[in-house]
């Protein structure tokens, strides 16, 4: 898992550019090539740590989980959006999670809530390719 946050090389907002199509959601800068590679195992450990929590405790949210870093935080809202989407089966996924990530909004206003949406659909698309999505929508 990453150790430190990466922040924009222009505006120094932080953000997570764990692919090439990710920008800065304040200044939409694009990350360096190396900050890309480094985060971009970012979504599949994610999920791996999602599927190990759900395995041990029946919930994606782990007993503890460290915060301090912005990394830490948004891995903590996945975990509680996606134990939240299991129990209320929405039938538009996107349209749970945009609702779901302004009510738990982290630092960084709505310009970051974009970045939050991206990431949760990634997960969840990583999610549905490995099979491990059982709830039926969009």
């Amino acid at each position: 898992m990453l150790r430190e946050d990466y922040q924009c090389r222009q505006c120094q907002a932080f953000f997570i550019p764990f692919n090439e199509d990710i920008q800065c959601p304040r200044c939409m800068v694009r990350a360096t090539e190396d900050a890309i590679e480094e985060h971009a195992q970012f979504i599949l450990d994610l999920v791996l740590v999602m599927q190990l929590n759900k395995a041990r405790k029946g919930v994606f949210i782990p007993e503890q989980w460290p915060i301090g870093l912005l990394v830490n935080s948004v891995q903590l809202l996945m975990f509680e959006m996606f134990d939240a989407l299991e129990q209320e089966k929405p039938k538009n996924k996107k349209k749970f999670f945009e609702k779901n990530i302004k009510s738990m909004a982290l630092e960084g206003g709505d310009e970051f809530d974009g970045h939050l949406l991206d990431i949760a659909l990634a997960v969840l698309e990583l999610r549905i390719e490995r099979g491990l999505d059982c709830i039926n929508g969009n």
